[in-house]
């Protein structure tokens, strides 16, 4: 786009180069209008077309300018959603293992509870045979003592 864009102004500048010239000439006293009516030039409508082509020039430039100002917001949109869909994606991720990390967590807290509950029945059962167990021992050496 650019590059055929500014060729054509380059080629249109060379090709009235030596017109531009003669006119500049013109201008400056050097040559009369005899001389510029004999090269059939125009000055004014020389200068016109300059004008205008300089006005299409920038137009269409600016319009290059644009499009690739949209390309870049529209590219920029695209890249955004994909990046919110891969945030997206991570957040579920992150979710998806918090519930499985709090599932397991349950599970060990289960086994935790039981093992706590087994090692409280066990220690229960230990004391009140540790209890029956020691009045009889206690009170039998008490007693032999007593009849001795």
């Amino acid at each position: 786009g650019l590059s055929n864009v500014g060729t054509f102004f380059v080629m249109d500048l060379e090709t009235n180069e030596q017109s531009y010239t003669a006119c500049r000439l013109y201008a400056q006293g050097e040559l009369t209008l005899q001389q510029l009516q004999d090269s059939s030039l125009d000055c004014d409508a020389l200068e016109r077309s300059s004008f205008w082509r300089i006005v299409t020039l920038v137009t269409l430039l600016s319009q290059l300018w644009f499009s690739c100002f949209l390309s870049k917001m529209y590219s920029e949109k695209i890249q955004d959603a994909n990046n919110d869909q891969s945030d997206k994606a991570t957040v579920d991720f992150v979710w998806h293992r918090r519930r499985e990390l709090w599932v397991q967590l349950e599970r060990f807290e289960d086994v935790v509870q039981r093992q706590f509950e087994e090692l409280r029945v066990s220690l229960v059962h230990r004391q009140a045979q540790g209890a029956r167990a020691q009045p009889m021992g206690a009170g039998g050496a008490f007693s032999a003592g007593a009849t001795r």
